[in-house]
């Protein structure tokens, strides 16, 4: 087990525990740590999948929990988010946890709680506390609106790409990438669903669908189309499993980070299950940092791919069947 499992497991916590809530623990050691009774639940759909336990969404299903365990998330308002939604999972008296890597920057979780008690090991740490009653549980309370400079405002909620703008890449395919005037566009990966979002109040005759891991950021998304008044389709999904039919047209910024470390895994799968949804004679557009190789992915994957546009730190490639 990874070690913020591992020290978790050895504290005792879990066997001490009525009915314990572990919120987005490695995916990898999901079965191990189900067996301890623990219900698991994950913001992102992709590490549900990869689990194969527990339930995904944008907040843990109500209970009545004793024990509320958040494996620290990668940015603050994620953090306290989930500090927030785990708090209020518990029935009065109990208790609240997050547990991380030392390496994952673990050590600065000490002040989002009053803590009570703490635990080492393992390269880990583990800080108990009071619950963070005083945090919003609802969604809508952590929205951020902000101005999109394409005509519409775009929605952030915690942890969703590029919170509150639109970043450079995203922002260079938008320029590149020419959309038909008809047909089914699929924007993977959304975020806050910017890409998505322009196409169809460019193209107004565009189905757009717009997919992504997590689901936050897909209630980003519905929420953002929704104060736009733009009609598309968009859904949580681990890469395209859950997104049916094929498209004649794809945008895609993938992903290319994991926790702390630079992951190739991860986009080549996205690039991979992008090439299947897309229609003969249809066009995938790709932004990415210019060092990496995604060409051989997508020209292994039967795809002709031509660089469209490139800046000192990003290429736009136009891949098509």
């Amino acid at each position: 087990m990874k070690g913020a499992s591992q020290l978790l497991v050895d504290t005792g916590l879990l066997e001490g525990a009525r009915s314990p809530l572990l919120i987005g623990p490695p995916p990898e050691d999901a079965s191990t740590l189900a067996e301890t009774g623990a219900e698991l639940f994950f913001f992102e759909e992709a590490s549900h999948a990869r689990a194969g336990v527990g339930h995904a969404g944008v907040a843990p299903r109500t209970g009545d929990h004793d024990l509320a365990v958040v494996f620290h998330p990668k940015g603050k308002r994620r953090r306290d988010y989930a500090l927030a939604v785990a708090s209020h999972a518990l029935t009065e008296g109990g208790r609240l946890a997050i547990v991380g890597e030392k390496r994952e920057g673990i050590g600065s979780a000490k002040k989002a709680l009053k803590v009570t008690a703490k635990h080492s090991g393992s390269h880990a740490k583990l800080f108990v506390g009071e619950p963070r009653t005083d945090l919003p549980a609802q969604l809508s309370e952590w929205e951020r609106r902000w101005d999109t400079g394409l005509g519409f405002e775009a929605v952030s909620y915690p942890g969703t790409f590029a919170e509150g703008r639109l970043d450079d890449a995203s922002g260079l395919l938008l320029e590149t990438a020419a959309l038909p005037e008809t047909g089914s566009l699929l924007d993977l990966g959304c975020g806050s669903g910017v890409l998505g979002l322009a196409a169809k109040s460019r193209v107004p005759a565009l189905a757009v669908t717009l997919a992504d891991s997590d689901h936050l950021a897909v209630a980003a998304t519905k929420r953002g189309a929704e104060l736009a008044e733009l009609e598309v389709h968009a859904l949580a999904s681990d890469a395209v499993a859950k997104v049916d039919g094929t498209f004649d047209a794809i945008l895609l910024n993938p992903p290319f980070h994991e926790g702390v470390a630079t992951s190739a895994d991860v986009a080549e799968s996205v690039l991979r299950g992008a090439s299947e949804r897309l229609a003969t004679g249809g066009v995938l557009w790709v932004v990415a940092n210019r060092f990496l190789t995604h060409e051989t992915v997508l020209e292994g994957a039967g795809l002709q791919v031509d660089r469209a546009a490139e800046n000192g730190r990003f290429k736009v490639l136009r891949c098509q069947r």
